[in-house]
């Protein structure tokens, strides 16, 4: 035999196993077991506020940073619902069964109310395909309302004491200082604003 057909041979098997190495890399679909395909989420914020006809302050919020939003990833056929507690936590090597899912990217509640509670969501419905990772693009904006409370100068001048009420639609209700400049977050919905007032000469009253 020729001595050169045993070096040969071992180079050869040497380059297949490469080949497989690289069949298996992270770049490389088949590293989904069969039926699964992977998800890559991207999320963003938009700070952008919608204003209602009778808003008179201005008002700004600030978005938090994509890595305190959490995920929630749900099939449509309801054979799969997860959670993660940050997106730096979804795992973009794992595989996940082909079909339709929901992803929905959040920070905060909208039950949870008063002040520096905004409230941001987004989702995305998409395909998992086999051997496929789908990109998904979520945009988060805010989710609750903002009320903001302003007192005008004429009004602290000519009462003795001014305070003030947020009660949304839930029934919770937020104490409103004569001068608070922050924006109490509710859910939307019928809001009352309330004000208690005492006159110089003592009376006092109350407005809704």
């Amino acid at each position: 035999m020729n001595k050169r057909m045993p070096n040969l041979l071992l180079k050869g098997a040497f380059f297949v196993y490469l080949a497989l190495l690289g069949a298996c890399s992270d770049d490389n679909p088949w590293r989904y077991a069969d039926g699964e395909g992977g998800i890559a989420p991207t999320v963003s914020t938009s700070a952008e506020i919608k204003k209602s006809t009778a808003v008179r302050a201005e008002s700004t919020v600030t978005a938090p940073d994509v890595e305190q939003f959490g995920l929630t990833l749900t099939k449509s056929d309801g054979t799969y619902s997860k959670t993660w507690a940050s997106t730096t936590l979804f795992p973009t090597d794992q595989g996940f069964k082909v079909g339709t899912y929901t992803m929905t990217a959040f920070y905060g509640s909208l039950d949870d109310e008063g002040f520096e509670r905004p409230f941001f969501q987004g989702s995305e419905t998409f395909q998992v395909m086999e051997d496929r990772t789908t990109d998904v693009a979520i945009t988060a904006t805010l989710a609750n309302s903002m009320v903001t409370v302003v007192f005008t100068d004429a009004v602290k001048d000519y009462f003795t004491s001014v305070s003030g009420s947020v009660e949304s639609s839930t029934g919770l209700k937020t104490a409103y200082a004569v001068d608070e400049t922050r924006a109490v977050y509710v859910k939307p919905g019928s809001t009352t604003v309330s004000v208690d007032v005492t006159k110089q000469n003592g009376v006092s009253a109350k407005l809704s």
